[in-house]
């Protein structure tokens, strides 16, 4: 069926719209892609140092917190440990105090057998141990609040350094697909047919014609009009 000089005008126009938004659409595409280099140069200059050995020293950091975290678990048991003998061992103070009271009488001191199970120089020595054992516990305590200090501060940074290399990589991944995206777009503006040749139908302007040339413009209305075949009026 062939296309009345109405119908081919208004194709014309049709097409000529669409290429006039192509046009507007590559422009846009363009000016996106020369605004996103300079972006990317400087996130690659301000991420580039996460390589490899960046990585190792997050690695490592991260097995220095490991290491504190079982330093600290196991003085932690030392501590209950040493906690549990100075409670036997005050008991034990407790008990010799009372037999003491009982024996200030010298007639009871001397009645004392060798193999009694409390006696004063035992007690003396029960207090010596003890007093050791607080301060012992006092020097543990003290140690294992560095340590505990240290193990959460090396567990924060853990944490940040890991919190900023994901958010790097999800950076560099993301300007990374927008670079692709928008070379892909641009290299199907120049590379594709900008029009549908099916949508014109049976015209008689050559296929090969009708390929644009982003040079010389649009294809003419006169060039197409001048081809048109003879109505017939009758």
């Amino acid at each position: 069926m062939k296309m009345t000089s109405s119908e081919l005008d208004y194709e014309i126009e049709r097409l000529k719209a669409e290429i006039a938004q192509e046009k507007q659409r590559k422009e846009i595409v363009e000016h996106s892609y020369l605004g996103l280099i300079p972006t990317v140069e400087e996130l690659e200059k301000k991420y580039g140092g996460f390589d490899e050995e960046s990585l190792e020293s997050i690695t490592s950091r991260y097995k220095d917190c490991n290491e504190w975290k079982t330093r600290y678990e196991t003085q932690m048991e030392m501590n209950q440990q040493l906690q549990k003998q100075v409670y036997v061992l005050q008991d034990r103070v407790d008990e010799a105090k009372r037999n003491l009271k009982d024996t200030k009488a010298p007639k009871s001191v001397r009645s004392f057998e060798p193999d009694a199970p409390i006696t004063a120089y035992s007690l003396k020595e029960l207090e010596k141990k003890h007093h050791s054992l607080e301060n012992q516990l006092k020097d543990l305590e003290w140690k294992l609040d560095q340590e505990s200090k240290a193990f959460h501060k090396a567990n924060e940074e853990r944490k940040q350094f890991a919190t900023e290399l994901k958010n790097c990589k999800q950076t560099q991944a993301s300007l990374h697909n927008q670079q692709r995206a928008a070379l892909n777009t641009y290299r199907d503006l120049h590379e594709s047919p900008r029009t549908d040749r099916s949508s014109i139908g049976n015209s008689n302007i050559p296929q090969d014609q009708r390929i644009l040339d982003p040079k010389r413009g649009p294809i003419r209305k006169t060039a197409a009009v001048s081809k048109l075949p003879k109505l017939n009026l009758q």
